[in-house]
């Protein structure tokens, strides 16, 4: 989405400067829609992960935003980390249930003896 509306391209090849301006054939078509969120619990969630603005929804100038054709933006979690911390923290709680269990066992032998005398 543009900030006149929908972004209707003629060419198969658009540029986007760092502005967010988009060209077609060296012609401005348009600046994309950039917005920022002072909330993010303003965001309303919709159906398949979009989301719509609340009150909070401001259209960002081309000084604050960077954008670069081509790029691919990286994931902000390192997938290997998060995964040993599962892992972690699963044998942590495999760990906790074993003592539980213990616990379980030792008042249960207790009251058994209890019963016996």
């Amino acid at each position: 989405m543009g900030v006149s509306g929908e972004i209707v391209l003629t060419n198969g090849q658009p540029t986007i400067d760092a502005g967010g301006v988009v060209s077609d054939n060296g012609r401005m078509v348009d600046r994309i829609k950039i917005i920022g969120f002072d909330d993010g619990a303003e965001l309303k969630i919709l159906e398949g992960g979009v989301f719509e603005a609340g009150k909070g929804a401001k259209l960002l100038s081309e000084q604050d935003v960077q954008l670069r054709q081509g790029f691919l933006e990286n994931s902000n979690v390192n997938s290997s980390s998060e995964m040993v911390q599962m892992i972690q923290a699963m044998r942590h709680f495999e760990s906790m249930q074993k003592v539980v269990q213990g616990y379980d066992d030792m008042v249960g032998s207790a009251i058994r003896k209890l019963g016996d005398l």
